[in-house]
């Protein structure tokens, strides 16, 4: 049975009564019946507020009367009006924080939109929307209420490389070698008689012709040219001629480079007056030394209540491959403190995670 009053004809339900008590009036807190022979409540004194403009980071208590807010015998109602936009700007703080030290029950009527803030670059956590830390709260939700995208991950480095540099080395450093046994450079007319650089004869494949060069001879054995200079003299009958001795080869400097640093992450999407309410894309890597790899491409920021994607892997260098990206963001809630929802009646739409 409802408590019913004629007003202009019409039957309609009290919002507030007062009655005069003592010459004052004071509001009528609670109302109750007899049907049959039992009591029961017909009418309850509630206070209602509506949020009509944009607002950020808000509380509910801060909206009520600190006595009302603790009175347990009313009934507080707060409602976000259609369009209006209910927002934070830092993912650390709710859009909404519901509050604490409240008596009696708590409705929230969203008819708007309660939405957390976007997740930081580089796999930050996207925002709550509503915090709810004191039980007895019923959620009416008409609107959206949207926790925001987590930040994307930022990219892997890439691969390490190198690169090498070719330089002459000369044996020995300037002038040349001759003792006759261990360092001579022999021929016969044109042929290789022998080639010792060290030992005797230790030059394998000593035997082949000889090449001139600008009035010397050489030949090239494993990876050295060997070069005969300065005729020191001959054998008894003149057909082996005896000469110093050097060699050069073709050895080279390496040197070692880095993979370049991956790209950061986008920011998650989440309401911001300066800011557009969507995602940034994650930032391309950098580009790494000399044959070392490009770092990844971050993560793109998440849409509203999902999380960022993950930084992607650097590319390979020639020596090594690149390091996976870092995991994007996680998702803001769109209730944080589930368990102390009385009731949740959800007749728009809900993103995000929820704990």
């Amino acid at each position: 049975m409802t408590l019913l009053l004629q007003h202009g004809g019409v039957q309609k339900q009290p919002l507030a009564g007062w009655a005069k008590i003592g010459g004052v009036w004071q509001p009528i807190l609670r109302g109750s019946l007899k049907a049959g022979a039992v009591w029961g409540k017909e009418y309850q004194y509630e206070r209602r507020v509506t949020i009509a403009a944009n607002a950020a980071q808000i509380s509910a208590q801060s909206y009520f009367d600190p006595a009302d807010w603790a009175n347990p015998a009313i009934d507080k109602i707060l409602i976000v009006g259609a369009g209006v936009n209910v927002w934070s700007y830092t993912p650390g703080t709710p859009a909404l924080n519901v509050g604490t030290g409240r008596g009696g029950k708590l409705t929230i009527e969203n008819n708007g939109y309660i939405l957390g803030a976007g997740g930081n670059a580089n796999s930050g956590l996207g925002g709550d929307a509503l915090f709810v830390g004191q039980s007895g709260v019923t959620i009416i939700n008409n609107g959206a209420i949207y926790g925001g995208g987590g930040g994307g991950g930022v990219g892997g480095q890439g691969g390490p490389g190198y690169y090498q540099t070719p330089y002459t080395l000369r044996e020995p450093s300037s002038g040349t070698y001759y003792d006759g046994y261990s360092y001579t450079f022999d021929v016969r007319g044109q042929q290789i008689e022998r080639i010792s650089f060290g030992g005797y004869q230790n030059v394998s494949g000593p035997s082949g012709n000889v090449t001139m060069s600008g009035g010397y001879f050489y030949a090239d054995r494993g990876g050295y040219r060997y070069w005969g200079v300065n005729y020191r003299g001959s054998n008894d009958s003149g057909s082996v001629g005896y000469y110093d001795i050097y060699r050069t080869s073709t050895q080279y400097n390496t040197y070692y480079t880095s993979g370049g640093a991956g790209g950061a992450g986008g920011r998650g999407t989440g309401y911001n007056a300066s800011l557009a309410n969507v995602y940034q894309n994650g930032s391309g890597g950098a580009g790494g030394g000399t044959n070392a790899g490009t770092g990844g491409a971050g993560g793109n920021g998440g849409g509203w209540g999902a999380s960022g994607a993950s930084g992607n892997t650097g590319a390979g260098g020639n020596n090594g491959g690149g390091s996976g990206g870092a995991a994007g963001g996680l998702a803001g809630r769109y209730i944080n403190g589930n368990d102390n929802i009385a009731s949740l009646i959800n007749n728009g739409t809900l993103l995000g995670r929820v704990a």
